[in-house]
């Protein structure tokens, strides 16, 4: 991550602080303040020892050789809180030279120009963090972030004086409101933060792909002010690492191909719990789909739960995690439609003369369907339609499937016949990884 150099004024204000009371230099200081006035013995000690001599009949010889003993003692412990002051002050220093790498949010270079222009609306308006960009003419823009993070904080600061001074109430209740509220932003905004913070490692992860596939589109269009205005409010309620991580791809997605994301599926995720988010999670792991590549980016045209011969509003899929009521949490989130025994047109995942229109995609790999009689699809007038009858996802639960992590499932993918025959197919087809079957079939 990228520094910020620290000002020496604001370096010291950080090291008199220490001096102050920081935990850490607490011993040093009271072996400095201990040894002052040891040192000073040479100017209070005649007059105690007046005092000794004349109440306690103490030898006066005795009071005059401790007098060495005292102001050597004393720099003894001022020269070692000294030596343990400057060690502490010199390891806080130089800390402090530069901000914490998990406050600075860097964009590769090899980022294209248009989704850096994004990031910066993006992250600007919704974090705190620093941007370094790796292009000298948007350091101005960094200078004015930090200026307004500042800014902020003075503001919080003063909210407890602002609400005793507006309200007739007693100081010590304006203060518990204002430390409340404070907590409450602060808790939001570090959200914000976290979820920034993902979009920022999706963007410097995809930044090669996206720059290949910058030639192929038209340019990036500006992301839109009131979608991210939507983001933010709901965003900022984002507190567990699962939902940190899926809105910070929804944002990193939104930032490189702007309109990718509704506004209602925004909506959707705002009451979306852990519970359900794994449960979508499960299905995403489960679905079959087709997509056409639009300007380089795939546009998913179905995606489906097969509900393996039966119906799927009968529990058909019951033994594989999904029972009619798991099925309606998911379709009251609007994840998936309301119809569980739909079908979708998977015609063009059918091997014909040795080619498909598209492959299917099933647990991250693209995958064709090969017709036990060949001949029967070969022909011109041959199938048109092959309907596959499942659970199919929403126009949201579509934009959300590509950001969503894919598990593998062992049973249900032996149950749909993976190498065998695709249960709910109208003819006898078997699913074959493309790639594989390409490679057999070009030898």
């Amino acid at each position: 991550m990228a520094s910020v150099p620290r000002s020496k004024i604001e370096i010291a204000f950080d090291v008199f602080r220490l001096w102050l009371g920081d935990p850490k230099t607490r011993i040093p200081t009271l072996l400095i303040l201990a040894g002052l006035p040891l040192v000073a013995s040479p100017w209070w000690q005649p007059v105690v020892n007046g005092f000794v001599v004349k109440w306690l009949e103490v030898n006066p010889q005795l009071l005059n050789d401790s007098e060495f003993w005292l102001a050597t003692s004393g720099w003894v412990l001022i020269i070692l809180g000294i030596i343990l002051y400057i060690r502490a002050s010199h390891t806080l220093a130089t800390s402090l030279t530069t901000t914490s790498s998990t406050s600075d949010i860097t964009l590769d270079s090899t980022v294209p120009e248009g989704i850096q222009r994004n990031a910066i609306t993006a992250f600007g308006q919704l974090g705190t963090a620093c941007i370094d960009l790796p292009i000298a003419q948007m350091e101005g823009l960094v200078q004015e972030k930090r200026a307004v993070t500042r800014t902020r904080v003075r503001l919080i600061e003063s909210l407890a004086s602002s609400v005793q001074s507006n309200f007739v109430i007693s100081p010590e209740y304006a203060k518990a409101v204002g430390n409340k509220f404070a907590e409450r932003i602060v808790r939001e905004q570090i959200n914000l933060d976290r979820v920034t913070a993902v979009a920022a490692e999706e963007i410097n992860k995809t930044a090669q792909q996206t720059k290949s596939q910058q030639a192929e589109t038209a340019e990036i269009q500006p992301i839109d002010p009131d979608w991210l205005n939507q983001f933010e409010a709901e965003a900022r309620r984002v507190s567990t690492d699962a939902m940190s991580l899926l809105f910070g791809k929804i944002l990193a997605g939104e930032i490189q191909r702007p309109s990718s994301f509704s506004m209602r599926t925004i909506s959707s995720l705002r009451g979306l719990d852990l519970k359900t988010a794994t449960l979508f999670r499960k299905f995403c792991s489960c679905c079959i789909s087709i997509a056409i590549p639009v300007l380089g980016v795939p546009q998913l045209l179905d995606a489906r739960v097969v509900s393996l011969g039966g119906s799927a509003g009968s529990n058909s899929l019951l033994p594989h995690g999904f029972s009619f009521d798991q099925l309606n949490i998911l379709n009251e989130y609007g994840l998936i439609i309301a119809d569980y025994n739909s079908y979708g047109n998977y015609g063009v995942t059918v091997v014909k003369n040795g080619s498909v229109i598209l492959p299917m995609q099933f647990q991250s790999h693209q995958w064709c369907l090969i017709p036990d009689e060949p001949d029967a699809v070969n022909s011109p007038e041959s199938l048109k339609e092959l309907r596959i009858h499942g659970v199919a996802l929403s126009r949201v639960g579509r934009e959300l499937l590509p950001i969503v992590d894919i598990d593998p499932d062992a049973p249900y993918t032996k149950a749909l016949g993976v190498d065998g025959r695709v249960i709910g197919a109208q003819i006898k087809v078997r699913m074959s990884i493309w790639s594989h079957f390409w490679s057999r079939s070009s030898r």
